[in-house]
């Protein structure tokens, strides 16, 4: 993410603002899960994350936390290959896997915490970024 010149931050991604994504607060999050996962029966799949959202939704937080101006702009896997070479292609088009057919693949082997029958003790996302210290990316 960015600063343009016209002040607004800019994040460009290979795919739509409103792809869903997992969001996770690795360091708060994770031991909940782990703590879950003992509590499952053996061979239960599940996706560990916080909340899954677009990434115009995160910046949406981004920018009501920090009071700045937010946008969220699509660009090309050319782009992503020229900006990023020899591994851009592989990234944008992992971006656009996950776009088409959710973080999943739609494999319904998987759990989502939302259907899992033991709930982890989450932390919610804008809380969490109200709590960080941003100054370095503004």
């Amino acid at each position: 993410m960015h600063q343009q010149s016209d002040g607004v931050y800019e994040l460009t991604l290979p795919v739509s603002g409103s792809a869903k994504f997992p969001f996770t607060v690795v360091e708060k999050d994770v031991g909940a899960f782990a703590k879950v996962l003992t509590e499952l029966p053996a061979g239960q799949k599940i996706l560990a994350y916080n909340t899954m959202m677009g990434h115009d939704e995160f910046l949406g937080y981004f920018g009501k936390v920090n009071g700045v101006p937010v946008r969220m702009r699509q660009n090309t896997l050319e782009d992503w290959e020229q900006n990023f070479p020899g591994l851009g292609e592989v990234a944008a088009e992992s971006y656009m896997y996950v776009e088409d057919f959710g973080y999943d693949g739609i494999d319904p082997t998987f759990t989502h915490p939302k259907d899992l029958k033991v709930k982890a003790q989450l932390t919610d996302i804008e809380q969490w970024m109200t709590e960080q210290d941003w100054s370095s990316m503004l």
